[in-house]
Parts: C-alpha cells; sequence; structure tokens
C-alpha cells in the first residue's frame, strides 16, 4: 500500500539537482554480477594494499565495490587516497548511521545530548502514515556534529562523500563541520521506534533518495516534495571471512546474500502501514520500494534533505555490503544508550505531503 509519486513537476526543474527527469532507478542492494564488473579494478586495489601491507578488511571491500569505475581508476594511480578512503570505510559505515565512532577512532566518550530533547510528539511516521507515537529521527545522526570532538571525524567521512556523490556535495560540507549544523528540519524523519531502531541500531532499513516534484497545493501554494523509498536492507555472512588476496565473484556474491541465520529470523523482521488487528491477510510488511513523500516551502530545504538521504543511503548500503547490518539484533536493547539518537531540537513544523494541503 504505497503512496504513488505524485504529479506535474514542472520541465523548469529539470535541470535542478534531484530532477525528476534525471532519475534513474537502481536496485536497492546492487547484484553480484554489477559488483564482479569491477573485480578486475578492485583487485588492482587489493594488491595495492599488500604490497604497502596495509591491513584489507570487509569495510575496505565493501567500500571500494561501491564506487564507480572511475573512482576505482583514480583511486589505483593514487595510493595515498586509496589509503584515505579505506581507512575511513568502517568510520563512514557506522558514524553515519548510528553515529558511533569505532573503536580504532574513538576519544573519550561524548556527555549525551540535553534531556530536554524530546523522542516522540504524536506526527505520522513518514514511512507508515500511522499517527502513533514517533521519534523524530536525525538523517545524518545528530551525534556526527554534535560536538567539536565529533567535528574532527567529519573530515575523512567527506573525503569518501565527495567521491561517491560528487562535487554536488559539497555545498553540504559547511553544514557536516558546523557544530550543530545538520539540526535542521531537513535533517528529521518522524518514524515509529521499531523503524528507527532498525535504522540507526541494527541497519536493516534505508531510504533511498529520488527526486524532488514541484506540485502546485489546493491552497494554491507550490510545495517542493522530497521523495525517497523504504527499503529492507540484510546481513550477509562476509563479517566472518578474512578476506583473500585474490578476489573473484564468490564473494561479490557473498556481499549480497543473506547469511543463513538471518534467513531463519527475517520473518520476525516487519512493519506495517496497517494498525495492529486490522491489516488484511497477507498484507502486514512494508514492501520494499514503498514510496514516502516529505513536502516544503523552499526548494533548497528539498535539496538540503535529499542531500542527507543521499549520505545516509550510501553509508547504509556500505554497512550492509561490510556486514555491518544486523549485529545483536535479538540482544536486549537499551532505551537509555546515550549514542542512540533519539534528540531534536528542532521546533519548525514538518509535514508528510498531502496534494490537499500546503507546503510545510
Amino acid at each position: 500500500m504505497a503512496t504513488g509519486p505524485g504529479q506535474g513537476s514542472s520541465s523548469a526543474e529539470a535541470d535542478l539537482p534531484y530532477s525528476r527527469a534525471t532519475f534513474v532507478d537502481e536496485p536497492a542492494i546492487p547484484n553480484y554480477q554489477t559488483l564482479h564488473e569491477k573485480t578486475p579494478a578492485v583487485q588492482e586495489i587489493r594488491n595495492l594494499y599488500r604490497s604497502n601491507k596495509w591491513g584489507f578488511t570487509h569495510w575496505h571491500l565493501a567500500l571500494f565495490y561501491l564506487f564507480s569505475k572511475e573512482v576505482l581508476a583514480e583511486l589505483k594511480s593514487n595510493p595515498q587516497a586509496a589509503w584515505e578512503c579505506g581507512d575511513a570505510a568502517e568510520l563512514f559505515g557506522t558514524f553515519l548511521t548510528s553515529g558511533r565512532i569505532p573503536v580504532s577512532y574513538e576519544l573519550p566518550a561524548n556527555p549525551a545530548p540535553p534531556a530536554h530533547f524530546g523522542k516522540g510528539d504524536g506526527l505520522q511516521c513518514v514511512v507508515t502514515r500511522r499517527a502513533v507515537a514517533v521519534d523524530q529521527t536525525h538523517i545524518v545522526p545528530f551525534s556526527v556534529n554534535s560536538t567539536t570532538q565529533n567535528i574532527a571525524y567529519v573530515p575523512p567521512v567527506l573525503i569518501i562523500a565527495e567521491r561517491l556523490l560528487g562535487s554536488s556535495f559539497i555545498r553540504m560540507a559547511e553544514a557536516m563541520e558546523t557544530c550543530g549544523g545538520t539540526d535542521h528540519i531537513w535533517n528529521i524523519l518522524p518514524l515509529t521506534p521499531y523503524l528507527h531502531r532498525l535504522w540507526d541500531i541494527y541497519g536493516l532499513v534505508g531510504f533511498k533518495p529520488c527526486y524532488i516534484d514541484a506540485e502546485l497545493a489546493k491552497s494554491g501554494r507550490v510545495a517542493y516534495i522530497a521523495t525517497f523509498t523504504f527499503h529492507w536492507l540484510l546481513e550477509n555472512g562476509i563479517q566472518s571471512l578474512i578476506i583473500p588476496e585474490q578476489l573473484s565473484a564468490d564473494i561479490c556474491l557473498l556481499m549480497v546474500e543473506e547469511s543463513e541465520s538471518f534467513s531463519e529470523i527475517k520473518d520476525n523482521i516487519f512493519e506495517s502501514v496497517y494498525t495492529r488487528g486490522r491489516q488484511p491477510d497477507g498484507l502486514t510488511r512494508l514492501k520494499d520500494g514503498h514510496v514516502c513523500r516529505v513536502a516544503f516551502s523552499r526548494r533548497h530545504e528539498a535539496e538540503s534533505m535529499m542531500r542527507m538521504l543521499d549520505l545516509r543511503w550510501h553509508a547504509s548500503r556500505l554497512r550492509c555490503l561490510a556486514g555491518g547490518a544486523g549485529i545483536d539484533l535479538f540482544e536486549p536493547y537499551d532505551s537509555d544508550d546515550s549514542d542512540s539518537d533519539y534528540f531534536v531540537r528542532t521546533t519548525e513544523p514538518w509535514r508528510i505531503w498531502d496534494s490537499s494541503d500546503g507546503a510545510a
């Protein structure tokens, strides 16, 4: 029961970032043939690491397979850049999804955000559209730049981000490197607490940015609609693997296949657009590709949300392919964990798009 994409984007929007005209859909989880096409280039970088006696983990592997062939060609001829990217791979995949810093990077712990930053305010969940208690969840975790200490970790993250997202992402660098710079309405999604945990704590769902539509509401105001899709991600078995010196299609297949243990329990992981007890038979689980839409009165705010979604989406995919999704899924969850991203300062109005209403 997905909310369908809107109609009516102006042709004048075609040359702007995230226009519908330039949108190209891609699978949430790449197929192994697509990954394997990059194996010769990734193998050269693997050889570069071996010759320099640098460590090469599943995080390095997943990152280099996510890069385009053009970026891989650049890195093959630039060992220092290849090392810088690989060294920041785990940081990129965990810091930008859970707000946590890998042990190898960690500095003294940050204090928890002030307790008056509330969680949940009765808004609708952007995915299920159910008007239940929700968590206002940061797309890029608030802890990424909540302190000057954490901002010190942002530059290596941006080295990867600019290679994945291109030069257009540079426009967001100022927000990323400013203390509290992403604590804005365009970096917030209201989610059910369950989806929040699946996204932040376990990395088993993701949101893929699609395009921005310009639509005329019944109120006569133009709304700019940030449109993105919901996706189920998976836990693979690559974390237990020692990365071989010679890469093959088998390792690409391993990155995109569910682990045996995850296959056994994945049916217990679900969310629905229906209120419990009212769902029709056989239609309880959210469909992969479910469309979500958020309205803004200013296009630049919609663009900012899309760029944050883009950054988080690439980090989510990296975490998934590197085997970082689903870890400790059924371990007891501590809702008082100071690393959990429940805190938001904004009091601006936030609105899921409904064409019968105006923009946020």
